[in-house]
């Protein structure tokens, strides 16, 4: 409505308004957008929820100019480039948490897997690893995660014994937080079984 209004002025009522009508909106805008980010952040757990993520920020963001579309003609009128208020920040806002998106349960003997982990927060963990153990053990194995890009984290997880093995990731953040993964570890930990061969 503001850029109608502008769009319909001419001369200096133009510009007026575009600076006290449109250019606040556009901030407004930007704002919302990154609390609509951080608050689905916030639940996201699963790939199809991160997929929800990516095609938010690479198709309605940037694709589509969701946020920008006016803004070539919100700086003409205005007679320079908008202010900095106007970007949307992609830096993490919400609280430091942990996700892994996929959580297998059961695997097949001497299969190898790699569990990615997305560690939150708004700058890198002073240290991600993952704790494992055989089932009926009393002490964890430690195996550091590897940064693999900005949240996005990777580990190997060892071959799960006959009895089955159970794990939990831990991080703490740069201030010092500690993060679990699941919520419930160490006393409750995420369970892998073999499946069990097929019968000849």
């Amino acid at each position: 409505i503001a850029m109608e209004r502008a769009a319909a002025a001419e001369g200096e009522r133009r510009s007026e308004l575009a600076r006290d009508e449109a250019m606040p909106a556009r901030v407004a805008l930007a704002r919302a957008w990154e609390n609509m980010m951080t608050r689905l952040l916030a639940v996201t757990d699963t790939p199809g929820g991160l997929g929800t993520v990516a095609n938010l920020e690479q198709s309605s963001r940037t694709a589509l100019q969701f946020v920008s579309g006016h803004d070539e003609r919100l700086s003409e009128w205005l007679g320079g480039p908008l202010d900095e208020a106007a970007a949307v920040s992609t830096r993490y806002a919400g609280a430091p948490r942990i996700i892994v998106p996929t959580q297998r349960t059961v695997l097949d003997q001497g299969e190898s897997v790699t569990l990615k982990v997305l560690v939150l927060d708004h700058e890198p963990p002073a240290e991600a690893a993952l704790f494992w153990r055989s089932l009926g053990e009393e002490s964890f194995q430690r195996r550091p995660l590897r940064h693999v890009a900005r949240a996005v984290y990777e580990v190997v997880l060892p071959e799960v014994p006959a009895g089955g093995a159970e794990y939990h990731v831990h991080a703490t953040t740069a201030s010092g937080d500690e993060l679990v993964w699941p919520a419930t570890a160490p006393a409750l930990n995420h369970t892998l079984v073999q499946k069990p061969r097929d019968k000849e």
